[in-house]
């Protein structure tokens, strides 16, 4: 089993129709765009760490992980009501959350991301160190293959998805969505 990352690209108009909602059972009618990272965004997020200043790096962390969610249920039940602690607990282990990027973020991540330089970006990868770090999967390696993943041409290749939505995002004032898992 591995992990994917994706990350939908929505609309002002579209997300304030979201946030209206109690619940959702599909995000799809409000997506404009999507990016899917198969098994690769660690490496990315990894690397962008390494890649960004100090000062950026909380919100390199946030892109795949946003700190902000829709439909969070984080109110905290009456300690008194064993009901309502009962209704919590069995809301939060059926999380329904969604995590999100609000518009300021994604665009300062944009602007961000169009001073990133692939060249000099992929530079920072080193297989053995993110191997030796335990970024998932742990199998990075420096063979180049066309059908191989885990290299240096499948983080470029993430990267340039990385940098379209969020710069795409960042200039149209949008929101991003972040599934993982």
């Amino acid at each position: 089993m591995g992990q994917r990352a994706t990350l939908y690209r929505v609309d002002k108009k579209r997300f304030e129709e979201l946030r209206s909602l109690s619940e959702v059972d599909s995000i799809e009618p409000f997506i404009v765009d999507f990016a899917e990272f198969e098994k690769n965004h660690e490496g990315l997020k990894y690397l962008l760490v390494k890649w960004a200043k100090p000062n950026e790096v909380g919100l390199i962390e946030e892109i795949f992980y946003p700190s902000e969610s829709l439909f969070d249920g984080t109110t905290e039940p009456n300690p008194d009501d064993p009901d309502e602690w009962e209704k919590y607990l069995e809301e939060f282990d059926n999380d329904s959350s969604i995590p999100f990027l609000n518009p300021e973020k994604t665009k300062t991540l944009g602007k961000l991301l169009t001073e990133l330089n692939d060249q000099d970006f992929i530079l920072l990868y080193n297989s053995k160190e993110m191997n030796k770090n335990k970024v998932y999967p742990w199998c990075w390696h420096d063979e180049e293959k066309e059908d191989l993943a885990f290299n240096k041409t499948d983080i470029l290749q993430g990267i340039e998805k990385l940098k379209k939505i969020l710069i795409e995002a960042g200039q149209n004032g949008d929101y991003i969505l972040s599934s993982v898992g």
